[in-house]
């Protein structure tokens, strides 16, 4: 069977063809139809398969997504777990004053560690400038609008190509 790349230059190369041909008769018109009948069923047969795969990567996508979010959701909870006893061991520790100790397995030790936390008491707007981090970033539609308008010129940015898409249904 040959491939889609296959089908696709061959039916370019046979209206090449047609349009090179100074005149059509009833003999050429019966071959083209009997090519054509066979070279579409081929295409598609190949492009049913094609899509059938792609089904498949999208259905197998899907549910290894769906799968990872399990576990990620599951990952989350033994990460509660562990800070929850981690919290609960510090604080068993503390009251007893051992700051160290050393079991058959482990060497557990509690410090303090890195700076102490920022607690903001006023809203991030009370802030004086200097206090606070901006960042700028593009806004692509107002940036559209105004290339499309003519406010702004091609030194500033374009318009790129638009993305092919493919609807199956």
């Amino acid at each position: 069977m040959p491939t889609l790349l296959e089908i696709t230059d061959e039916l370019l190369h046979l209206l090449d063809q047609l349009e090179a041909a100074e005149t059509l008769d009833e003999e050429t018109a019966r071959l083209v139809d009997a090519y054509l009948l066979d070279v579409e069923q081929a295409l598609e047969d190949k492009i049913d398969r094609y899509v059938a795969l792609m089904r498949e990567l999208e259905l197998r996508a899907k549910a290894r997504r769906e799968e990872a979010e399990r576990l990620l959701a599951r990952a989350r909870r033994d990460e509660e777990r562990l800070a929850f006893l981690r919290e609960r061991l510090i604080a068993a520790l503390r009251r007893l004053e051992r700051m160290k100790l050393e079991t058959r397995r482990y060497r557990v030790s509690v410090y303090q560690s890195g700076q102490p936390p920022v607690e903001l008491r006023v809203p991030v707007e009370a802030l004086p400038d200097e206090l606070v981090r901006i960042e700028r970033k593009p806004n692509l539609r107002a940036i559209r609008q105004a290339l499309e308008e003519g406010r702004i010129g091609e030194d500033i940015a374009v318009l790129g190509e638009r993305k092919w898409t493919l609807r199956i249904s």
